[in-house]
């Protein structure tokens, strides 16, 4: 907009008379817009538009890469949670210590005063506080609730649904039921066990001091009260535990990074959808192969990313951001910025690594771009400012001829030369 004056709402109401807007995000997911404002008129030039698109691109990939290293941060928290409760669901042997568990790492894993489970029992119409840790664990253990009562915990059962309370003391779902449990309770959210067949329980999760659960947060509780079900309704740890994994590759292929995971063999472990969609290599064709030769077959790249990796595994698995040029199937070459976590056993000892990558071959570009607008932006300023100084020297020399005519008597020869000078100057100024 180069003259906002006919527009009140800019002109009155935000006093701009000139600007220009730019969309942020790719066609079709667009997030926001980056402006530009001016309190006077301006006319804005094509090549001020391309730079300022420019810089627009640049920002949308940096906001979109910072909003996806969210996405994978969130993805890698659920991810270490769920293998931690696949962990206890094949290591120990009863089904109530692994319950037990369960709630210590819940109740880690969201900084709560307490958690537990309450199990539907099966002759009686009632639940059953098996598993509690932390906030009145010993009080509550073994406790029975009747469903026909009201309150959260036999809503979310009877409804089975997700529920939240952020203050117990101005929300009328809390009932009494809470408040005979665990007296000094102010929050909390509930999550119901859905089993194959019918509801088998209820995991909570509980807090001394006012706290909001978000929609994040009831997904968590959930996927682990959905490992917890399979658990306690067919005591099949095994099947729990292939689970766990079909629910792990779930969030793995659901992550918007570059999931591969390398054994210290250097072959593939793991090649998550994302890989998948970048390399252009299915999962059972990468899988098993070495990750040096599919992804790196130039002989200069393929060094620099073995020494990458040397270092890695000496690092026990801690690897810190890289990026690398990774060869895709058909032969392209796309830009990976990469960083690294160790893969251990049950045991705790080193099995490999895996590395999460983001594909920035797009922002690459377009940095590159913006880089040779700005060399050649200065390139030409150089040029302007050497020409206006040009014109000057120029025009000094032509003033100093026309002193030069006036001192001379007619028919004196140096009138020629002078002419020269004048005809020449000209021809300088035009050049």
């Amino acid at each position: 907009v180069n003259d906002a004056r006919s527009s009140p709402q800019l002109s009155e109401k935000y006093k701009t008379l000139s600007g220009m807007a730019a969309p942020l995000g790719p066609t079709g997911s667009r997030f926001g817009v980056f402006f530009a404002a001016n309190s006077h008129t301006h006319e804005y030039s094509q090549d001020e538009m391309r730079r300022f698109e420019q810089i627009a691109a640049l920002l949308s990939a940096a906001l979109e890469r910072a909003r996806l290293h969210e996405e994978v941060q969130r993805r890698a928290e659920e991810l270490a949670l769920l293998n931690e409760v696949g962990a206890v669901l094949v290591e120990t042997p009863t089904l109530e210590a692994s319950l037990h568990k369960i709630a210590d790492i819940v109740r880690r894993h969201f900084h709560a005063a307490g958690a537990g489970f309450l199990l539907k029992e099966p002759e009686r119409n009632e639940l059953v506080v098996v598993g509690a840790s932390g906030l009145g664990a010993a009080m509550v253990e073994r406790r029975c609730v009747a469903l026909d009562e009201h309150g959260v915990i036999t809503q979310a059962f009877r409804e089975q649904k997700s529920l939240a309370i952020e203050d117990n003391r101005t929300d009328p779902r809390a009932g009494r039921i809470l408040d005979e449990l665990i007296p000094t309770m102010r929050s909390g959210a509930v999550v119901p066990m859905q089993g194959s067949q019918r509801p088998v329980g209820i995991l909570g999760v509980f807090n001394e001091a006012v706290r909001r659960y978000a929609p994040d947060d009831l997904r968590r509780l959930e996927a682990v009260a959905r490992l917890a079900a399979a658990a306690v309704e067919r005591g099949e740890l095994g099947r729990a535990l292939r689970q766990t994994e079909a629910r792990i590759q779930e969030i793995l292929d659901a992550t918007p990074a570059v999931v591969i995971s390398v054994g210290t063999h250097g072959r593939i472990i793991s090649f998550n959808t994302t890989a998948e969609r970048v390399t252009g290599y299915r999962r059972e064709e990468a899988v098993g192969k070495d990750c040096m030769e599919l992804l790196y077959p130039e002989p200069l790249e393929r060094a620099r990313v073995a020494l990458l990796l040397e270092k890695t595994f000496r690092a026990g698995g801690k690897g810190k951001g890289a990026t690398t040029s990774l060869t895709t199937k058909d032969g392209k070459l796309r830009r990976v910025r990469w960083s690294g976590e160790p893969l251990l056993d049950a045991n705790g000892q080193y099995i490999g690594v895996v590395g999460m990558g983001l594909d920035v071959t797009e922002q690459t570009q377009l940095e590159e771009q913006f880089l040779q607008a700005q060399k050649m932006e200065s390139v030409g300023a150089l040029a302007g400012g050497m020409a206006h100084d040009f014109n000057n020297l120029l025009g000094g020399i032509l003033g100093q001829a026309a002193l030069a005519h006036a001192q001379l008597r007619p028919g004196d020869p140096v009138h020629t030369v002078l002419k020269k000078i004048e005809s020449a100057a000209p021809r300088g100024a035009a050049l």
